[in-house]
Order: structure tokens, then C-alpha cells, then sequence
């Protein structure tokens, strides 16, 4: 009687497939039959998959062949014990391992199960085939025993079947776990490297944001500061600009005044002209009189010389001539006081011609100072008219310059309100970059709950 120590487990797979104390004993009877025909006859057998290639390919695998015959052996030899589930086991886990299907292990088992029984001699009435007849000590069995050696091979090959079909599904099982881990550690891995990055990369944002809004905070405050001295800026261009064009007036007051200043030495020049011209002709009409003057004298002289001739003659004649000589004394006291009338006149005459002459002379340097003056004044009013030019430049170019100043102005008031709405921004994205982190956290334990399940599937 067969004393091999079986489980619960086994006792309840022996009960359901009806195999008996009695069945492993006559099992126990093909030990030899197993350990030496098996091998041989499992690599024979592989030529019956032509059929499924790519069971033939595998059976041939002289791993799986080891497998297979280790097994073969203990099912045939009725060998369940502790180490049945093991080698059954390792059997669907080779298969399992080349990608057997679950329908080759079921095809696999029939066809090696109808090759035995075939090579006991228990497939029909035909005798002198079994081999395990002379190791039981007897003679060919009849068909009673076959009979009953058959079902005992067939009930322990359904039970090994339904152990191997469901080691296969424990390994299929395996596998799937160990692909379901390996696929849920990569991508976990993955996620929590994505899910690490944006948080890295939100917290790299929410620093980049922080600089943006202390960005944003000294931007308005230097425009805030540059507005201020625009503005100043612009008041003090308005006050250039009102004194350029007070001083353009003034300039342009001063150029008229110059101008007129000029007209009047022209003038002066002219009038002084004229009075020179009037001085010489004064002169020249005094010349005249001095040579009428010194006429007058030569006849005075000469009626001198004839009265004294007179009063010398009229001596002569007595007291005949004494008329006459009072006549003759007359005209030489009239004479002589024509002579000394023309001594004081051509005395005058020389006194007005010297005087004449130094007006003329006065009047020459009045008028080449006059002349002096009226240069000056064109000088004068030629730099004034430059200077009013660039008096009238500056204005323009204050002018333009205050209206550089406005635009500044403007410009400085859109770079406050695009650093206030750039202020804006970074506050917005920085509640955005906390928003994400904390869904890259929700992400990460959602991610880990899931993988969690899966991997308890």
C-alpha cells in the first residue's frame, strides 16, 4: 500500500479524480518503466506536434525536455508527493517562460497520455507490449488488470492536468504580476520623475516669479522717480523757454534800437557832412572878404599917400591951398581910419578863418568818430541778428526738447502701468505655480493609491 504523506490539498484532488490508495500502487509498479523509457519516448513523441510548430520548437528545448521527463516520471510512477506541486510547478513555468499557451500544455498532456497508454499495451486487447508486466512479477496482465492500470494512468493524468493547468494559471498569475510591478515601477518612476520635475520647475517658476515681481517693484519705482524728474525736467524747459523767448524779444528790442542808433550816426554823418561842406564855403567866403579887406587897406593906404601928397602940395600953394589941405587931412584921417577899420576887420577875418578851420577840422573828427560809431552799431547789429538766431534755435530746440519731455513723461507713465500689470502677471502665476504643486502633490499620492491597487491585484 502506498504510504506517501499527502496534504489536504492533494487528499481532496485524489477524491475528486477518483484516484485511490490502489491506483498509485499499480503506479508505483511503472517506476522502472518511467526512468528508462520516458526520455526516449518523450523526444520520440515530439515528432506528433507537427501540427503546432511552435509547441515543437519548445518541446525540443533540452530544458524543457529535462522538465518534462522529471515530471512524466513522477506522474507515472505515481509520485505525488510533497515534491509534486514543485516539479509541476517548474514545468508550467518553462512553458510559461517560451510563451506556451495555456491550450499546449492541455494538447501536450493528451498527446503524451494516449503515447503511454499505447506503449503499455492498454489502448486495446493486444498483448506482449507491456513492458512493466516482468517488473510486476507476473505474467502479461489480462484485460482486467489493463483495464484497471489504464484508468488508474488516466485518473493521475487528469489530476496532474488539473495541476498543471492551474500551476500555468498561478504562473501566468506570477508573470503578469511581475510584469504589472515592472510596468507599474516604470511608470511610477516616470510620473514621479514628471510629477518631481514640475514641482522642481514650479518652485524654479515661483523663484523666477518672485524676481520678476522684485523686478516689477524697483521697474515702478525708478519710473516713478524718473516721472518726478521728467516732470521737473519739463517745468525747467518751460522756464528756458519762456526766458529764450523773453530774451529773443529783448534781443530783437536791442537790434531795433542798434538799427535806429545806426540810421541816426548815418544821419549824423550827413549833417555832419553837410555842415562841413557849409564851414568851408564859410571859409572861402571869408578868404574873399580878406582879399576885399586887404583891398580896402591898399586903397586906404593909397588915399593915405595921396592925402599926405595933397596936404604937401596945398602947403605949397599957401594960403590957396588951404581948402584943399583941409580937404586932404580929412581924407587921410578918413584914411587912416578906413586902415585901422580894415586892421580890426581883417584881425576878425583871420580870427574866423582860424576858427573855420578848426570846425573844419572838428567837424572831419566828429564825423570819422561818427563813422566809428556807425560801424560799431552794424557790428553791433550784426551780431545781434546772430544772436537772435540762436536765441530763436534754443527756443526751437527747447521747445522740442520739452516735447521730448512729454513724451518721456508718457512713455515713463506706460512703463508704470506695464511693470503694475507685470506685478499682475507674476501674483497670477504664482497662485498658478502653487496651484500646481499641489496637484503635482495630489497627482503623486493618486498615482501611488493606483499603483497601490494595482500592484495588490
Amino acid at each position: 500500500m502506498d504510504q506517501t504523506v499527502v496534504t489536504a490539498a492533494q487528499s481532496r484532488r485524489f477524491a475528486t479524480f477518483g484516484l485511490t490508495d490502489d491506483d498509485r500502487d499499480r503506479l508505483h509498479g511503472l517506476a522502472d518503466f518511467a526512468r528508462e523509457r520516458l526520455p526516449g519516448l518523450l523526444a520520440e513523441w515530439n515528432a506528433r506536434f507537427g501540427e503546432w510548430p511552435e509547441i515543437q520548437a519548445t518541446l525540443r528545448d533540452p530544458e524543457v525536455h529535462e522538465a518534462r521527463v522529471a515530471h512524466w516520471v513522477r506522474v507515472v510512477s505515481g509520485d505525488f508527493g510533497p515534491d509534486f506541486t514543485a516539479s509541476a510547478e517548474r514545468l508550467a513555468s518553462v512553458f510559461y517562460d517560451r510563451g506556451v499557451p495555456g491550450y499546449a500544455v492541455a494538447i501536450c498532456h493528451a498527446t503524451v497520455t494516449a503515447g503511454l497508454a499505447d506503449a503499455l499495451g492498454l489502448a486495446g486487447p493486444r498483448r506482449g507490449r507491456f513492458f512493466g508486466a516482468k517488473l510486476l512479477g507476473a505474467k502479461p496482465l489480462g484485460a482486467g488488470s489493463r483495464a484497471a492500470l489504464h484508468g488508474a494512468l488516466t485518473r493521475a493524468a487528469w489530476l496532474d492536468l488539473e495541476v498543471l493547468l492551474e500551476t500555468y494559471a498561478a504562473a501566468e498569475q506570477a508573470s503578469r504580476r511581475r510584469t504589472t510591478a515592472a510596468l507599474a515601477q516604470a511608470f511610477e518612476d516616470r510620473v514621479l520623475a514628471a510629477i518631481g520635475a514640475v514641482a522642481e520647475q514650479a518652485h524654479g517658476l515661483d523663484g523666477t516669479v518672485a524676481a520678476l515681481s522684485r523686478n516689477a517693484a524697483r521697474s515702478t519705482e525708478a519710473a516713478t522717480a524718473v516721472a518726478a524728474a521728467v516732470v521737473e525736467a519739463s517745468a525747467g524747459t518751460g522756464q528756458v523757454a519762456m526766458s529764450a523767448e523773453q530774451l529773443r524779444a529783448a534781443i530783437a528790442e536791442i537790434a531795433g534800437e542798434v538799427g535806429r542808433s545806426h540810421a541816426v550816426a548815418e544821419e549824423a554823418v550827413a549833417q555832419s557832412d553837410a555842415v562841413a561842406g557849409r564851414v568851408s564855403s564859410l571859409a572861402e567866403s571869408v578868404g574873399q572878404v580878406g582879399q576885399v579887406v586887404t583891398l580896402i587897406t591898399d586903397i586906404a593906404a593909397q588915399t593915405n599917400l595921396l592925402a599926405l601928397n595933397a596936404t604937401i602940395e596945398a602947403s605949397r600953394a599957401g594960403a590957396a591951398g588951404r581948402g584943399f589941405a583941409v580937404v586932404a587931412a580929412e581924407v587921410k584921417a578918413l584914411a587912416q581910419q578906413t586902415a585901422r577899420a580894415t586892421g580890426t576887420i581883417a584881425g576878425q577875418i583871420e580870427g574866423m578863418r582860424a576858427a573855420a578851420g578848426g570846425s573844419v577840422e572838428a567837424i572831419a573828427r566828429i564825423r570819422e568818430t561818427i563813422g566809428r560809431i556807425s560801424e560799431s552799431s552794424a557790428m553791433i547789429s550784426a551780431a545781434v541778428e546772430e544772436q537772435s538766431a540762436a536765441t530763436a534755435e534754443i527756443a526751437r530746440s527747447t521747445r522740442d526738447v520739452s516735447a521730448g519731455t512729454d513724451e518721456v513723461a508718457r512713455l515713463i507713465d506706460r512703463v508704470r502701468e506695464d511693470a503694475g500689470g507685470t506685478a499682475e502677471v507674476a501674483a497670477r502665476v504664482t497662485g498658478t505655480t502653487r496651484d500646481l504643486g499641489r496637484q503635482a502633490e495630489a497627482m503623486s499620492a493618486a498615482v501611488g493609491a493606483f499603483l497601490g491597487e494595482i500592484r495588490a491585484a
